[in-house]
């Protein structure tokens, strides 16, 4: 998997491939999976039977496009789970069309699923045609069904109705498809990142205790106790609203205050303890959210928190003077923005601020503190790749798009918590 960050979420996490019709839209109803042709187990393998998928309409499909998985027994399927809020996703569909190009003629069918809205998914997908079946999983039942924990994911699936690989989309060629084809077990660095256990419940706030949406809701701050096994913490989309399944303890301070893992000193007892937690502030500001969940926090948990200087290895990010590049310019308010995804080989991301970019390189380029002294304000499109953990690779990445990238040694504020002293 791509483990992934985007505006939206800081955990959250899609995918997309190709095949000679362009469709945009079709909606699709989950039945439970006939016996003779699998049932979600409790971890999908490879030569297992593929738990079934019921398509009822299509927008736009050939003449007796299949309404089942089984309908299409004795070709190959490659299934992507795929969304338009992952831009790793909507990144790779030029990787898909030409994925379908390659392979036209042969026995292989591509089906994309996605849970998006229809008007998400036509605005997303205009200006950049699919070649593919595209398919809904609006209740997202085909992707917990699959077991499918993140994303982007691909699930290739052999004429007998087995599962013949797990694959990140952009790993699939057409050698590696026509080798699984010809009965072979080609490698593929990706192979799959699945749930187990419960789900996180991107919603439970508005089913339990209030409706966040309340109109007569001034203020809440709610920290409960979770047992899932995915981990997400994110803004709302009205500011002054956070909302998080799954999460540690020492992620919601981070979050509370504003540190990363490179400035957070936690000195509390550790703990495998995971939490809900939700946050409506009065005025509806980010700052106050913070303010508020900083203050459920340290008296739920009885501890002091100070930030004190550091000395540490840093990376300083400043920006180039001359033109933008065409790897990194400003978003173009004409086109919908689908926010930011990063992962260990790159970072694709519309509409998004440098602290997304800054906060996305922390972690998956440099592995330390950026400073950022670019100056840049505003929203901006980034599309990088580089090798995985290679500094160089990334360092080469970023002054392709336009930026100095240097090592110094500054005094860093480090957030220091700790438990109260007893009276």
């Amino acid at each position: 998997m791509q483990y992934a960050r985007t505006d939206a979420a800081l955990n959250v996490s899609a995918a997309m491939h190709s095949c000679r019709t362009i469709l945009y839209l079709a909606l699709v109803t989950l039945t439970a999976a006939p016996a003779s042709f699998g049932q979600a187990a409790d971890s999908l393998v490879v030569g297992q039977a593929a738990p079934e998928i019921t398509i009822t309409r299509y927008v736009s499909a050939p003449v007796g496009a299949p309404s089942t998985l089984s309908d299409l027994r004795g070709q190959w399927v490659v299934v992507d789970f795929w969304a338009a809020w992952c831009s790793f996703c909507v990144a790779g569909v030029p990787h898909a069309n030409a994925l379908a190009d390659s392979l036209e003629g042969e026995p292989v069918a591509f089906v994309t699923l996605s849970s998006d809205a229809e008007q998400t998914l036509r605005s997303v997908l205009g200006p950049r045609p699919s070649r593919t079946w595209v398919a809904f999983d609006s209740t997202g039942a085909t992707a917990a069904r699959y077991q499918i924990g993140g994303y982007p994911q691909a699930v290739v699936i052999d004429p007998a109705g087995q599962i013949a690989a797990f694959a990140n989309p952009s790993d699939l060629t057409p050698e590696t498809v026509r080798a699984l084809i010809r009965g072979e077990r080609p490698a593929i660095p990706y192979q799959y990142f699945r749930v187990t256990g419960s789900p996180a419940d991107i919603a439970w706030d508005e089913t339990t205790l209030v409706d966040e949406d309340d109109p007569d809701l001034y203020a809440q701050a709610i920290i409960r106790r979770s047992y899932v096994a995915q981990t997400f913490l994110r803004w709302r989309q009205t500011p002054g609203r956070i909302l998080g399944d799954g999460v540690s303890l020492d992620a919601l301070v981070q979050h509370a205050y504003g540190a990363s893992s490179f400035t957070f000193d936690n000195r509390l007892q550790p703990s495998p303890a995971k939490f809900r937690v939700s946050v409506v502030a009065p005025d509806l500001a980010h700052s106050a959210a913070r303010a508020m969940l900083r203050d459920a926090l340290a008296n739920a948990f009885a501890f002091t928190a100070r930030w004190e200087p550091r000395p540490m290895d840093v990376v300083v990010l400043r920006r180039r003077s001359g033109g933008d590049a065409a790897d990194f310019r400003p978003a173009d308010p004409a086109r919908p923005a689908f926010g930011g995804m990063a992962s260990w080989t790159g970072i694709h991301a519309s509409g998004v601020g440098m602290d997304f970019i800054v906060e996305s390189l922390e972690s998956f380029a440099f592995e330390t503190v950026i400073i950022d002294e670019t100056g840049l304000e505003g929203s901006y499109d980034l599309d990088v790749n580089w090798t995985p953990r290679d500094e160089p690779s990334a360092v080469a990445a970023l002054e392709r798009a336009g930026f100095d990238v240097v090592r110094e040694r500054r005094d860093v504020p480090v957030l220091v918590v700790e438990p109260n002293r007893s009276e």
